[in-house]
C-alpha cells in the first residue's frame, strides 16, 4: 500500500522515484546483483531453482533468457544502498507464460 504516490491519466507515477520500491537496475549494478544471487543460491534454505553454481554457469543461464535478463532487472537497496534484493523476468509469448526469478 502506498508505493504509488499519484497516479495521472497516462497511468501510475513513476516508482523509480518511490522511497522502498524497485527500481531499474544500472549497468553499474550488475556486478553486485550477480553477486547477490550466487551468495544466496548457495544457502539451501532458499531454494533458488537456478542451474549455474558459479558466475561462468550463471552468466550463461542468464544470458539465455529472453528478453535479456538485464532489460526487466529491478534491484532493491538496503538503507546503506547496497543491493539486497533483485528481481528480473522473462517470458514466451509462443507458450503464453511468463516467469518472474530472484532472491
Amino acid at each position: 500500500m502506498g508505493f504509488v504516490k499519484e497516479q495521472s491519466e497516462n497511468g501510475p507515477a513513476d516508482l523509480n522515484s518511490v522511497p522502498g520500491a524497485a527500481r531499474a537496475a544500472t549497468s553499474q549494478d550488475l556486478s553486485a546483483v550477480m553477486e547477490l544471487i550466487l551468495d544466496q543460491q548457495a544457502k539451501a534454505d532458499r531454494n533458488i531453482a537456478s542451474l549455474g553454481i558459479d558466475r561462468a554457469g550463471l552468466t550463461a543461464e542468464l544470458e539465455d533468457l529472453e528478453p535479456p535478463w538485464f532489460e526487466t532487472l529491478r534491484v532493491l537497496r538496503s538503507d546503506n544502498g547496497a543491493i539486497a534484493g533483485a528481481i528480473l523476468a522473462d517470458w514466451s509469448v509462443e507458450a503464453r507464460r511468463a516467469w518472474i526469478h530472484g532472491p
